[in-house]
């Protein structure tokens, strides 16, 4: 498996104090990350209710819009010209009170490359109490390459949440076969 080049993209550096009696830090910074936008994420464990009645099996997690919309940023080292892959898991807020339906506009986000759009979510489709993964290619065009997560919908403490964020070199194998198969 090659190598992660973010930090603490599993949100696991900052341990939620007490999961039992608060299972969740308010306008949080997480460690080796940059606020773009807000005040800060909700840092949640993994039996916080914000995903459902079960609990999610990757540990912590995010949500873009604690208590307002927020947006989070890092720097990577990158080679000029050099494909990389960037893989998360974001799921939609669990509504017990059947708050939203789709399209949902509280969870609204984009991801950036060096602050060009590479994915948008428009609240338009989604699973409630499920993580959906992606993956997504870029080629990077400087030696330091931005990457950022940023809510979009509307700021009610309801966003979207995000986990398992690397990046990593794609390797010449998989272009190879990426190539093949188009």
């Amino acid at each position: 498996m090659a190598a992660n080049l973010i930090i603490n993209g599993d949100f696991e550096a900052t341990r939620v104090p007490n999961p039992q009696t608060q299972n969740y830090l308010i306008e949080h910074k997480p460690y080796g990350w940059d606020l773009t936008t807000g005040n800060g994420v909700d840092l949640l464990n993994d039996v916080h209710a914000k995903f459902g009645a079960i609990k999610t099996p990757y540990g912590q997690y995010v949500e873009l819009d604690g208590r307002s919309n927020t947006g989070i940023k890092q720097a990577i080292s990158t080679q000029i010209g050099s494909r990389y892959k960037l893989s998360f898991d974001w799921a939609l807020p669990s509504y017990s009170d059947g708050k939203y339906s789709f399209p949902d506009p509280s969870s609204k986000f984009d991801v950036a490359v060096n602050g060009s759009v590479i994915f948008s979510y428009d609240g338009s489709y989604g699973v409630r109490n499920a993580w959906t993964h992606q993956d997504i290619g870029f080629t990077a065009t400087a030696n330091t390459t931005e990457i950022s997560f940023v809510e979009k919908g509307v700021s009610d403490a309801e966003g979207t949440l995000l986990d398992n964020i690397s990046v990593s070199v794609e390797s010449q194998t998989s272009r190879v076969i990426l190539a093949g198969n188009t």
